[in-house]
């Protein structure tokens, strides 16, 4: 499994904070800036290596230094990030890329004060397509305190949430151009800088395109993530298998 050779964008968010620069593992253009009243340390023990614990009342946010970061157009994309709450606010957002006029490009949001996330996108005719969470079918209670995977896409013009490889909500649908004017944001909303995310996100990752169904389930893994995004088979020690016998690994 190769997810790394067309990533897009990934922080890892293990940066040691208030070192205002948040990097990104594949594109350095890409990088972040740490911002609100980040003069404690925001990085702490995370699901993979460490995380960010952001803290509302510090409004506390990352942002790409570069608008051309998770700019999606009409294509396909899919976004995968590690979530956990503390003390959840209302409308809090683990990340946004819609402008701040006209609201065009795509977010990851917490409806109100309810105990799921909302998938939004508007496209630049003004349409809006969005899949919401629902724990009473999936069975993901995401506000619980426990780290979730949770893994958003746009393949064709339709829209899927998952969490946890659960898929998460009834999937929607849009057309056309996402393109939005503002940069990415985690933990607030571009633009305004508001709705900010209380508790920790570690591992965001982006790609260009749809990943399968098998990609999703190999980020997951069981649970434990991947600290990689590469897989490297182990080679055999003496020769390959066969007739289902069973040999050492270097």
């Amino acid at each position: 499994m190769d997810l790394y050779s067309d990533c897009h964008s990934w922080w890892k968010l293990d940066d040691d904070a208030p070192d205002t620069i948040v990097l990104n593992e594949i594109n350095t253009d890409y990088n972040g800036t740490l911002n609100g009243d980040t003069t404690d340390s925001v990085s702490v023990a995370g699901k993979l290596g460490k995380a960010f614990h952001l803290d509302a009342d510090d409004h506390e946010y990352i942002q790409a230094n570069d608008v051309n970061c998770c700019q999606v157009g009409s294509g396909d994309f899919t976004a995968a990030i590690w979530l956990r709450d503390s003390n959840p606010r209302t409308g809090q957002k683990p990340f946004s890329k819609r402008d701040g006029v006209n609201g065009y490009g795509f977010e990851l949001t917490r409806v109100g004060s309810g105990n799921y996330l909302r998938f939004m996108v508007k496209n630049t005719n003004g349409d809006f397509g969005a899949v919401n969470g629902d724990p009473l079918v999936s069975g993901i209670y995401v506000f619980d305190g426990s780290w979730h995977l949770v893994i958003v896409q746009r393949s064709g013009d339709n829209l899927y949430m998952w969490a946890d490889n659960v898929l998460y909500g009834p999937p929607g649908s849009i057309s056309g151009s996402l393109a939005s004017a503002d940069k990415l944001v985690m933990g607030a909303r571009p633009y305004f800088f508001d709705y900010w995310w209380n508790g920790y996100l570690d591992q965001m990752m982006f790609w260009l395109r749809a990943l399968s169904a098998s990609e999703r389930k190999w980020l997951w893994n069981n649970g434990n993530g991947q600290p990689n995004l590469v897989s490297i088979p182990r080679p055999l020690a003496n020769g390959s298998l066969s007739g289902g016998r069973k040999g050492m690994v270097a």
